[in-house]
């Protein structure tokens, strides 16, 4: 603990304590991660007009996609600009501005910008993650239900949704080695990375489990086997950790392991066909192609007011479960499509849908050195979004923002090295 005070008295600079700020609150709340990346860049944006530095041609062309992509979905919006809902659209959006523009103008360097980055993660998620299980066990004791432990009822206290949440945790136990403070004390960090283990298990996140962990394995593959053979206490957690998911993950495998592949292409469906998340998202992307097929729209999409109402459409012609009228129900009507690169491509067609592949490309080009995020968590993004809109939420647009600005190309001479 006074190591991790140490850092923070190092952590000096006005720039640091914001970056510390954007991302201790992600985890736990939109609207004060807005306010704080609203408070990052007039400190930025200060800073920078007190002491302006070169910027990089080569960032500014990496960070130049995502003012494109913004552009392309306002312009598709250009002629609704007296509607309400058009600025909700594109205010969400706005990270795709800001935060390129916070790194373009920042003078952090890579390992302070980690270091400040992975310990408020740590520190959110630790924090965050017992008060959730405190709730549930508040929740727990009366009716002695178990289900208070998992999903979304364990995420509930903070409104950020279970694979939200399981997609923080992931990316920083492949990280986590990289926190100095934390990498210096063995036993702190084993305990965070088992208590981190054990809030994914309970997340129960088919994706993240199913993918994150063996990921995660393959990764730290000889560390394990190192640490397995030097330290047998750690087997009893292993097996304890393996009891600990039997019932959430089986529970939720249970459901993915039954699709019902045959409904994918049905005709016509009735309130009661029998629906999973796999062949839910099959129909979502069959109904996303006739929308784009009988609108005519393969080239700039439908647009960003119009996809939901569409696919609404579809939900109600074909008869899926919409609900009952006068009640709270609304069924599978406002669902999105649950796969980001479907929405995408309705949204705003094969340019949009292109220009989302290149800052996946671009990502993947440059050298994991300058880069904070590790290359394995942009290959679990890439997989979160085939099973998510993950862009249509607010927090799944900063993280991505902030994970895709964050390209350090020549920085060293703001490269503080937090030790």
């Amino acid at each position: 603990m006074r190591k991790l005070l140490t850092i923070f008295r190092k952590v000096y600079s006005s720039e640091e304590w914001v970056w510390f700020l954007i991302w201790f609150t992600l985890p736990v709340s939109i609207r004060l991660n807005s306010l704080s990346i609203l408070i990052g860049t007039l400190v930025i944006l200060v800073s920078y007009i007190r002491n302006p530095h070169t910027i990089s041609r080569r960032q500014l062309v990496h960070l130049s996609i995502p003012f494109m992509f913004f552009l392309l979905h306002a312009l598709g919006v250009f002629n609704s600009l007296l509607n309400l809902q058009t600025w909700k659209e594109l205010e969400q959006m706005l990270p795709f501005l800001v935060i390129p523009l916070l790194f373009i103008l920042g003078k952090t360097g890579k390992n302070t910008f980690t270091q400040i980055a992975l310990t408020a993660l740590v520190l959110s998620l630790t924090i965050s993650g017992v008060i959730m299980l405190v709730e549930s066990t508040w929740r727990f004791i009366p009716d002695m239900d178990f289900s208070y432990y998992t999903y979304h009822n364990l995420i509930a206290p903070f409104h950020s949704g279970a694979i939200y949440f399981s997609l923080f945790l992931i990316a920083v136990l492949f990280q986590i080695n990289e926190l100095t403070w934390l990498s210096r004390n063995r036993w702190w960090k084993y305990i965070i990375v088992i208590f981190i283990l054990i809030l994914l298990f309970l997340a129960a996140s088919k994706l993240m489990i199913g993918i994150g962990i063996p990921l995660f394995i393959l990764k730290y593959r000889n560390q394990l086997i190192y640490t397995f053979l030097r330290r047998k206490i750690i087997i009893p957690i292993i097996i304890l950790l393996g009891l600990i998911i039997v019932v959430p993950v089986g529970l939720r495998l249970n459901k993915l392991l039954k699709p019902n592949l045959e409904e994918v292409f049905a005709e016509q469906y009735k309130y009661d066909s029998p629906m999973n998340g796999l062949n839910l998202r099959l129909i979502q992307a069959r109904f996303g192609m006739k929308i784009l097929e009988e609108n005519n729209a393969w080239l700039t999409g439908v647009g960003i007011l119009d996809a939901q109402k569409l696919l609404n459409i579809k939900y109600i012609e074909y008869g899926l479960y919409t609900g009952y009228e006068g009640t709270d129900d609304t069924g599978y009507l406002n669902y999105n499509f649950h796969n980001q690169f479907v929405e995408t491509f309705v949204r705003s067609g094969i340019i949009g849908i292109v220009l989302l592949f290149a800052m996946f490309l671009s990502l993947l080009m440059i050298p994991q050195s300058k880069l904070f995020i590790s290359h394995w968590i942009i290959l679990i993004v890439f997989m979160f979004f085939i099973t998510e809109s993950v862009l249509e939420r607010q927090q799944g647009i900063v993280y991505f923002c902030l994970i895709y600005s964050s390209y350090f190309y020549k920085h060293p001479q703001f490269d503080n090295r937090i030790e």
